[in-house]
Protein backbone atom coordinates (compact mmCIF):
# COMPACT_ATOMS: atom_id res chain seq x y z
CA UNK A 1 0.00 0.00 0.00
CA UNK A 2 1.19 3.37 -0.76
CA UNK A 3 0.44 6.50 1.53
CA UNK A 4 0.91 10.02 0.50
CA UNK A 5 0.74 13.03 2.96
CA UNK A 6 0.28 16.39 1.33
CA UNK A 7 0.23 19.28 3.63
CA UNK A 8 -0.55 23.14 2.49
CA UNK A 9 0.27 25.73 4.49
CA UNK A 10 -3.70 27.64 4.37
CA UNK A 11 -5.47 26.91 7.40
CA UNK A 12 -8.66 27.72 6.51
CA UNK A 13 -9.29 24.35 4.47
CA UNK A 14 -10.27 21.26 6.09
CA UNK A 15 -7.86 17.87 5.50
CA UNK A 16 -9.17 15.33 3.15
CA UNK A 17 -8.52 12.05 2.48
CA UNK A 18 -9.03 10.08 -1.20
CA UNK A 19 -8.12 6.70 -2.92
CA UNK A 20 -8.74 3.14 -2.50
CA UNK A 21 -8.98 1.52 0.30
CA UNK A 22 -5.89 -1.42 0.42
CA UNK A 23 -4.21 0.02 -2.60
CA UNK A 24 -3.24 3.45 -2.13
CA UNK A 25 -4.39 6.23 0.05
CA UNK A 26 -3.54 10.18 -0.23
CA UNK A 27 -4.33 12.29 2.89
CA UNK A 28 -4.34 16.34 2.82
CA UNK A 29 -3.86 17.98 5.82
CA UNK A 30 -3.17 22.18 5.97
CA UNK A 31 -1.31 24.04 8.27
CA UNK A 32 1.85 23.88 9.98
CA UNK A 33 2.85 20.29 10.21
CA UNK A 34 3.85 18.68 13.77
CA UNK A 35 6.95 17.20 12.14
CA UNK A 36 7.69 14.82 15.05
CA UNK A 37 4.68 13.10 14.86
CA UNK A 38 5.01 12.20 11.10
CA UNK A 39 8.09 11.08 11.54
CA UNK A 40 8.06 9.36 14.94
CA UNK A 41 5.22 7.20 13.46
CA UNK A 42 7.33 6.56 10.28
CA UNK A 43 10.49 5.76 12.34
CA UNK A 44 8.79 3.32 14.71
CA UNK A 45 6.16 1.64 11.84
CA UNK A 46 8.17 1.15 8.75
CA UNK A 47 9.15 -2.04 7.19
CA UNK A 48 12.04 -0.03 5.46
CA UNK A 49 15.75 0.72 6.31
CA UNK A 50 15.69 3.95 4.25
CA UNK A 51 12.69 6.42 3.32
CA UNK A 52 13.06 9.22 1.09
CA UNK A 53 11.41 12.28 1.95
CA UNK A 54 10.78 14.87 -1.05
CA UNK A 55 10.02 18.52 -0.72
CA UNK A 56 10.03 21.39 -3.18
CA UNK A 57 9.15 25.01 -1.54
CA UNK A 58 10.55 27.48 1.20
CA UNK A 59 13.98 26.72 2.19
CA UNK A 60 13.16 27.49 5.77
CA UNK A 61 10.64 24.64 5.67
CA UNK A 62 13.46 22.36 3.95
CA UNK A 63 15.68 23.12 6.98
CA UNK A 64 13.31 21.84 9.44
CA UNK A 65 12.77 19.13 7.34
CA UNK A 66 16.59 18.08 7.41
CA UNK A 67 17.10 18.34 11.22
CA UNK A 68 13.62 16.53 11.75
CA UNK A 69 15.91 13.77 9.45
CA UNK A 70 19.10 13.93 11.03
CA UNK A 71 17.13 13.61 14.65
CA UNK A 72 15.03 10.66 13.63
CA UNK A 73 17.56 9.09 11.28
CA UNK A 74 19.86 9.19 14.74
CA UNK A 75 16.93 8.07 16.82
CA UNK A 76 16.32 5.20 15.15
CA UNK A 77 20.35 3.77 15.91
CA UNK A 78 21.07 2.76 12.49
CA UNK A 79 17.34 0.83 11.49
CA UNK A 80 16.99 3.68 9.58
CA UNK A 81 17.85 5.94 7.34
CA UNK A 82 15.66 9.75 6.19
CA UNK A 83 16.80 10.94 3.13
CA UNK A 84 16.08 14.38 2.35
CA UNK A 85 14.99 15.18 -1.68
CA UNK A 86 14.28 18.69 -2.27
CA UNK A 87 14.06 21.44 -4.97
CA UNK A 88 13.76 24.73 -4.95
CA UNK A 89 12.41 26.77 -7.78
Amino acid sequence: MVTIDVLGTSPSQEAESFGEEGAWRVHVHFGRPDWDTYFNEIRLNSPFTKVGVTFCGNPMIGNALEEACAKHTSLSRGALKFALHSEVF
